[in-house]
This record gives structure tokens, sequence and C-alpha cells, in this order.
């Protein structure tokens, strides 16, 4: 790479692409970067990772209504991502600690892992299954993680933002107001026989 950084976007960008072919979409640290050489070349090496990266292949219903509503955004395909969510499961990665206090039924306070937001925010990171939590975590050893039905676990992060699969696409991000909506809706209701 050249000193002025010329070279630093184009071979940071070669490097995203080749890290997709082999299924890698881990993101670089760039608050971590030394020098505005590093910080420009490991926001190109993630902007291409974010826009580059084929949609999930979904394996349940939840994936499945994330797809449909990235896909279209109708009224419709909302109302059906957030009954998904509600009552599917969702996977929360945590500490050891909260990994153990939640086997044990513990859930106030559980540590929930976050991740900063391009414009400066921080994020509580959801997942729609353990696949997607290694896709996205690549080669992360020590992730701790537990399942939830999807309105429990929307408990545990309430008062925060929320993004489903972070580092995968498509991606969901949704306010604390409307966690807080989601969370106001009735349970659907089971039919009778």
């Amino acid at each position: 790479m050249a000193a002025n950084g010329v070279t630093a976007a184009p071979d940071a960008r070669r490097e995203a692409r080749e890290a997709l072919a082999r299924g890698d979409y881990r993101l670089r640290d760039v608050a971590g970067a030394h020098d505005d050489q590093s910080r420009r070349a490991a926001t190109a090496y993630n902007e291409t990772i974010l826009l580059e990266q084929p949609y999930i292949t979904p394996e349940n219903d939840l994936e499945t209504r994330l797809v449909a509503l990235a896909r279209d955004a109708s009224p419709e395909n909302v109302e059906r991502f957030e009954r998904a969510l509600l009552e599917g499961p969702l996977y929360i990665v945590t500490t050891k600690e909260g990994h153990a206090a939640s086997s044990q039924g513990g859930r106030v306070g559980l540590p929930v892992w976050t991740a900063p937001m391009a414009d400066g925010t921080v994020v509580a990171v959801l997942f729609t299954s353990e696949r997607r939590i290694a896709e996205a975590l690549h080669n992360s050893d020590g992730i701790y993680w537990i399942a939830l039905k999807g309105r429990a676990a929307l408990e545990v992060v309430r008062g925060k933002r929320v993004m489903l699969n972070f580092g995968l696409q498509p991606p969901a991000i949704w306010s604390a107001e409307q966690t807080e909506r989601m969370l106001e809706m009735p349970a659907a209701s089971t039919p009778q026989s």
C-alpha cells in the first residue's frame, strides 16, 4: 500500500471480496485503526462487505419474513415480520456470566452484545438463529448465547435501539419506541380444536 493511502481502498475492497468468497462477513474495527490510512482502508473494507454480500437464504419463518420485508416494505410484510419476531426464537449473544445467569432463569440486567453504528450510536444485537451468529462472528471463540422466545428477547433489550442479524444481509434495525409498540401487540391466539 502506498503511504499516501491511494491504494488503501482498492486493496481493502479486493480483500473484502476475497473474504466474501470464503463466507467471512466479519467487519474490521475502524475505531481501533492507528492512522487515517488504516481507517480509510477499514471503512472501504466494511462498506464492501456490507454492500456486496448476498441476502441470507432463509432457514426459518422469521428469516423468510425478514427477506420479504427487505424486498417489499409493505404494511402487510411489516406486520408479518413483527409477528414472526414476537413469536419465534431470537438469539442473544451475551457473556459467560450472562449465559450462566440465564440458565438459572435470570434475565434482568442480562448483558447483551452491542455494536457501534456509523452514526456513532450503539445497537443491541439479536440474531435469527445459531447459524447467523456463527456467520456474523466467524471464527470467534468463546461466544455465549441464549435463545428466547421473541417477546422475551425484546423485553431484555427494551429501551435500546436494536439490530437483527448484525453484519449480515438483510439486517433490520428498529428504535426503542418500535420495540415498545411491538411489545404492546397482543399475543397471537392459538387455534381452538
